[in-house]
């Protein structure tokens, strides 16, 4: 079995392989730059090879041991049994590595094109580098949804031995229809309300400062003294900048001050982790259904469960954790 015809995951009975992978990340634009990667690590290897340039043996066991303690792989057991459900070897796995090493030192004189053996050659190279960096893992995610959906629509085989998967087009289709049929304008009200804490959104300007004290001072000055956070943080030196977030996705130490301050309200001194600093409240927004930003994020998050639910019906994954 070829790595391009190893399976990836399963919808009633229909097998995904590497190669519906790849097909679907060109379908989406994702293609291209996971060859051009894949030549420019090729590229990099050969010439390597060819004047004696490669990384030393402890540099790689070093860069390898990064990526699994990444992935959570602390036995080589572990390792093996991960390479091998996605139809890697080892040696396909450091071969990779040492392409990574080899593009960051960006060896001199390559050029990131490259001639391959044959077509075979490119198409297990590119699979390596787009399963090795988790690109198309990440597009076997949004085909597996997609065909998830089209499975949930009531699509049917037109015969009865193991059908081929649909087409990505087919997959796009039915991820259209299902998306009108479940992001409705009541369903986006309902989700709203219940995200009417999360979904605040907060514009506020932060000043950092080196050390505590400095902070303090800073914080007097502008609720005693009335001078502006501004020019308190250009006197002091430091920079002033401004951000925008939704309450559930700020600092959870920051949470409860953010959600009981108004606009106009300096928050601080904090000191949260290794920073000091203060913040000023310009301006709190309750989430509504007529704001653009708040509509788009409610419709991605009932999308995204709704999706993630036929997904937990209905694929096997051959991947593992």
């Amino acid at each position: 079995m070829t790595l391009a015809e190893h399976p990836v995951f399963a919808i009633a009975g229909t097998e995904y392989r590497w190669a519906d992978v790849a097909f679907a990340a060109m379908h989406w634009d994702e293609w291209a730059e996971v060859e051009a990667k894949a030549r420019h690590g090729f590229t990099c290897a050969a010439r390597a090879h060819a004047t004696g340039g490669r990384p030393p043996r402890e540099t790689l066991t070093a860069r390898a041991n990064d990526y699994r303690y990444e992935h959570d792989l602390i036995s080589a057991e572990q390792t093996v049994t991960w390479l091998r459900r996605r139809g890697l070897t080892t040696a396909m796995w450091m071969e990779w590595v040492e392409w990574c090493l080899l593009r960051d030192q960006e060896v001199e004189g390559v050029s990131e094109s490259s001639t391959y053996a044959d077509e075979a050659e490119a198409e297990r190279a590119a699979l390596v580098e787009g399963i090795c960096s988790g690109h198309l893992v990440r597009v076997a995610g949004k085909l597996a949804g997609r065909a998830a959906v089209h499975a949930a629509l009531g699509s049917k085989p037109d015969s009865e031995s193991l059908p081929a998967p649909p087409s990505v087009a087919e997959l796009d289709s039915s991820f259209d229809r299902f998306q009108t049929m479940v992001v409705t304008t009541r369903a986006v009200q309902d989700r709203i309300a219940s995200h009417h804490l999360d979904w605040i959104r907060l514009d506020y300007r932060t000043a950092r400062f080196a050390t505590e004290d400095a902070t303090r001072e800073a914080a007097l000055a502008v609720r005693a003294d009335g001078v502006a956070l501004a020019e308190v943080a250009v006197e002091a030196h430091v920079p002033l900048s401004a951000e925008r977030v939704y309450l559930e996705h700020a600092d959870p130490a920051l949470r409860d001050r953010l959600l009981g301050a108004k606009a106009g309200d300096l928050v601080g001194p904090l000191h949260l982790g290794d920073a000091f600093m203060v913040l000023q409240v310009d301006a709190k927004v309750l989430p509504s259904i007529h704001d653009p930003d708040v509509r788009r994020l409610a419709e991605a998050n009932i999308l995204e469960g709704a999706v993630a639910r036929e997904m937990a019906n209905r694929v096997t994954w051959y991947l593992g954790p």
